[in-house]
């Protein structure tokens, strides 16, 4: 093949199409590495969906998914609007209804309140309406990023009339009806000793039930399975004067912080937090988010007087995989690093660890409930 005059030679520059779409929107658009309280953060004039609004596109998302603020004043309701993306919703503040609906198919909605997780099947009509008297404030965690990326066409992403009947066809009730089912195939984890719920709608996470789970001492968790979606979001909680082992997967595990106050420590390469290029430390409190960048080690301390709990919407449900999502790091985290895992012993974590929670511990007046610790070589056999 000869050789193209250079006159009539193209030169591409790669772009995101997503990007520029969320800058079209004409709302504030918030990167970095977190953001210390979505209950304060700035929002603009949504003229498209509707009330006030904000994106969040941090590091640790890469790109694979996102997240939006919106704040809706009182009787006010979002514009209708539907998108093949999925979308999981967390209630800030306020109260409200979701009215949900498919092309001609009978409307059905659902009250939601602070504290509650909701999640609109894919592609269906919805609208949201503040029905108390203050402002509700709801953050949105989306696979739009993907999505838009891969169309690259807006129109066909928010005006696209296919319904996906088999995940939601107007069933009645479908938003009042949840079941527990068992998920196979956690490594080290008996399925009983988990809470895996299927559903849509969940009035309040910061009340629902959790169980033990081998992520360390005092921490229990619960599994989601929402609307049928890829995207799906696990409850954390960790008792007082504890934290959990150190673990790292792959990205886009939006992490928004719905009890309790402490740190996170986030580090990449080495074993030792110290020794980590780079390392960071995350300190959080109800209404904090931050995602881990993609296999970064990070390990979450609650070093307040009462118990912390989070909310963690991400490419880790138990019913579909997407591995190059990195679903196939989540789905076994607690297999420890001496085995080939992603998840360090406490025994082989930094010393400098324990003494950075036991100094935050002091501080919040609280004694620490941390077993005793034998330090070994964390590369040894």
């Amino acid at each position: 093949m000869g050789q193209i005059p250079e006159e009539k030679a193209l030169v591409y520059k790669a772009d995101s199409f997503y990007r520029r779409w969320i800058e079209s929107e004409g709302i504030p658009i918030y990167d970095g590495f977190y953001i210390g309280d979505l209950g304060v953060l700035e929002l603009k004039s949504w003229k498209r969906l509707g009330g006030k609004g904000a994106y969040v596109a941090l590091d640790g998302m890469a790109g694979t998914d996102d997240a939006y603020v919106l704040e809706l004043a009182p009787k006010e309701a979002t514009n209708p609007d539907r998108h093949i993306f999925e979308e999981v919703v967390y209630v800030l503040s306020g109260q409200g209804e979701t009215l949900v609906w498919q092309n001609d198919k009978p409307k059905q909605s659902f009250a939601w309140q602070e504290g509650g997780l909701f999640s609109v099947p894919l592609n269906a009509w919805h609208q949201y309406r503040n029905t108390g008297k203050s402002p509700a404030r709801l953050v949105g965690v989306t696979s739009a990023p993907v999505v838009l990326d891969l169309y690259h066409n807006s129109d066909f992403v928010f005006h696209n009339d296919f319904d996906f009947a088999d995940r939601y066809n107007s069933e009645e009730g479908y938003f009042h009806r949840s079941r527990y089912f068992r998920y196979e195939g956690l490594k080290g984890v008996n399925p009983d000793d988990l809470v895996s719920i299927e559903t849509s709608h969940v009035q309040d996470i910061r009340k629902l039930d959790l169980k033990l789970f081998p992520r360390g001492e005092g921490n229990s968790y619960a599994f989601l399975q929402m609307a049928d979606n890829v995207i799906a979001p696990h409850i954390a909680a960790w008792e007082v004067g504890v934290y959990s082992k150190a673990h790292r997967h792959g990205p886009g595990s939006i992490i928004i912080i719905i009890e309790g106050k402490g740190h996170s420590l986030v580090w990449n390469g080495d074993v030792y937090y110290s020794k980590g290029k780079p390392h960071h430390r995350v300190d959080w409190q109800v209404g904090s988010m931050f995602v881990p960048p993609l296999y970064y080690f990070h390990q979450h301390f609650n070093t307040g007087n009462s118990p912390g709990r989070y909310v963690a919407i991400a490419w880790v449900g138990r019913k579909y995989r997407v591995d190059g999502l990195g679903t196939e790091t989540h789905v076994q985290p607690v297999t420890h690093i001496r085995e080939g895992g992603n998840q360090i012993d406490y025994e082989d974590e930094d010393p400098l660890v324990r003494r950075m929670f036991d100094e935050e511990l002091k501080k919040s007046g609280v004694k620490s409930r941390m077993p005793p610790v034998k330090y070994r070589d964390p590369y040894g056999a």
